[in-house]
């Protein structure tokens, strides 16, 4: 397992994270990755990057903070996409109950085009941005610290690369809800551009276009 160390900019904040690169290969859905160090920390970076599939059929899809790993687990975050009523619905489940919807901000992702999404754990909830754009602010509801499962759901849909960061630094200034927030810049070494040989002549990239087939399809997840 390789170690990395780098920065980005978030917003206007300056992140500096440090990660190591774990291949999976050939992962279905409901997807379960435990967090690195059995927990999630205030400061962690994740950032996924995938796409949903251009057909009729693809609905939704989700990407759920849990606290066990379990088909329908307690979950302190549950983003998910709703692409037949237009929104991204935001809640937690606590006790095997859902809590309030958050359903404003309409929808930036779209079937066919890849995205890229990141949720910036802080002190007060959970900052995401979807292709380098605030989206959304969703405050903490539950202790983020319980969770140890980030767990994906959906069909129709490909997952390129999870990216797991553990920020060491950034500027305060929180950005503005719909405002443009400059674009993300990533050093090489990012997990946007990392190669690694599985076995033989096999290959996984996070590259976005770059797909070897359904067959070949893996998953790249970049863990702390």
């Amino acid at each position: 397992m390789a170690s990395y160390k780098t920065s980005a900019v978030w917003g206007e904040r300056e992140v500096a994270y440090d990660f190591a690169l774990l291949f999976v290969f050939q992962t279905t859905f409901p997807y379960f990755c435990e967090i690195p160090g059995g927990r999630l920390l205030s400061g962690k970076l994740i950032t996924i990057l995938g796409e949903v599939n251009n057909v009729p059929e693809a609905n939704s899809f989700s990407i759920n903070l849990c606290v066990e790993r379990s088909i329908d687990p307690d979950c302190v975050f549950h983003f998910n996409p709703r692409f037949h009523q237009n929104c991204v619905v935001r809640n937690h489940m606590s006790g095997g109950k859902w809590g309030s919807e958050e359903r404003s901000g309409g929808l930036p992702i779209a079937k066919g085009r890849p995205f890229e999404i990141n949720i910036l754990v802080t002190a007060a909830g959970y900052e995401v941005r979807v292709d380098n754009k605030h989206f959304t602010v969703f405050n903490h509801r539950a202790k983020f610290n319980d969770v140890g499962f980030l767990v994906i759901k959906g069909d129709n849909l490909t997952i390129d690369s999870v990216d797991f960061g553990d920020t060491k630094r950034w500027k305060p200034n929180i950005p503005v809800p719909g405002a443009d927030d400059p674009r993300v810049s990533s050093a090489p070494g990012t997990g946007m551009e990392a190669e690694r040989t599985l076995s033989g002549d096999a290959h996984a990239s996070s590259k976005r276009g770059q797909r070897s087939g359904d067959k070949e399809r893996g998953l790249l997840i970049v863990c702390k």
